[in-house]
């Protein structure tokens, strides 16, 4: 793996805390690679890094001189530019970017503030967006990895499937995710750089714990939209501590997608509720365009040209 990791030495995880981000943070220091952390809060990365020392039994031991945490704000831009600068000054390049910082604002839309919709986003999308732009011309400028630098931008099985009341405005922003993933891959493939969006389905982590910091459930007039709270409820009460995906499981397949996939995927689907999910959504979603395929076409003016879907679409790469 030696040579390989040359390739992709460098990775920088945003969300690196916990959950998935510290799964592939501790599975990358025990293989060699280099990893720039960002947290929100440095003590707590240091501490879950003490701990995991003290319960883990494994031979391979982790070398933190690989490892730079850096506490981040991923909001702030010039924040997110700066951190940037730091990683490029203590490892010279940047090779693979891993977006894992997250956020859920859970209960019906109509009772969501201004406020509270605006931070969704701003954790979730322009958050994503700060660090992809700031490491966007660092990995233009990495010319030595033959096999293409790449950006993960973790999203959820509810980016693509996203007809669950109660979290709309998590789905949304995932949504979102997914759409910029797509459009940012089309823009950055001619530069050898690939990006993956990574809809998983749900990982046993601490995302859903009680009273932490990762979400907000919203509790007003519970009567008003039944299918609302029943759903969060579920999600509380049954689904966490017994969802289907192992974090450590997905660490190690972007792993090995990073040093041995020289055409990565653009959406990758992982956990078998994800693809449950996604099949249902393009099914549904087949029948329904077909249903309405006379109603859609009729609006083309008369005796026009037939769609050109290279107009849209580069064969450039």
């Amino acid at each position: 793996m030696k040579s390989i990791q040359k390739l992709q030495k460098t990775w920088l995880i945003s969300g690196s805390s916990k959950g998935l981000g510290f799964s592939l943070l501790i599975k990358l220091l025990k293989s060699g690679f280099n990893v720039a952390a960002f947290t929100r809060n440095k003590e707590t990365i240091e501490q879950s890094i003490i701990e995991f020392e003290n319960d883990e039994n494994d031979e391979i031991k982790i070398d933190k001189t690989n490892l730079l945490i850096i506490q981040v704000d991923i909001t702030d831009n010039e924040n997110v530019k700066k951190s940037i600068d730091q990683v490029i000054e203590r490892f010279g390049s940047i090779d693979v970017v891993t977006n894992c910082a997250g956020y859920g604002l859970f209960g019906a839309f109509e009772y969501c503030s201004e406020q509270e919709v605006f931070k969704q986003f701003q954790v979730n999308l322009f958050g994503t967006f700060n660090v992809v732009r700031n490491s966007i011309p660092h990995l233009r400028n990495n010319s030595n990895n033959t096999l293409g630098p790449r950006i993960y931008n973790i999203s959820s099985i509810c980016g693509f499937f996203s007809s669950f009341a109660g979290i709309s405005m998590y789905n949304s922003s995932k949504s979102a995710i997914d759409g910029f993933s797509d459009s940012l891959n089309a823009e950055l493939r001619e530069k050898n750089i690939h990006v993956t969006v990574v809809n998983i389905g749900g990982l046993r982590t601490s995302f859903l714990k009680a009273n932490g910091d990762s979400v907000l459930a919203k509790d007003n007039d519970r009567d008003t939209y039944r299918s609302a709270t029943d759903i969060i409820d579920k999600h509380f009460n049954e689904i966490n501590g017994n969802q289907l995906g192992d974090p450590n499981k997905v660490a190690d397949i972007l792993i090995s997608m990073a040093i041995n996939n020289t055409e990565p995927p653009m959406h990758l689907f992982l956990g078998s509720d994800s693809i449950c999910l996604a099949q249902l959504k393009l099914k549904l979603l087949s029948e329904e365009i077909e249903k309405y395929k006379s109603l859609s076409t009729s609006i083309d003016f008369n005796n026009s040209k037939p769609f050109e879907l290279s107009h849209y679409i580069s064969s450039k790469k």
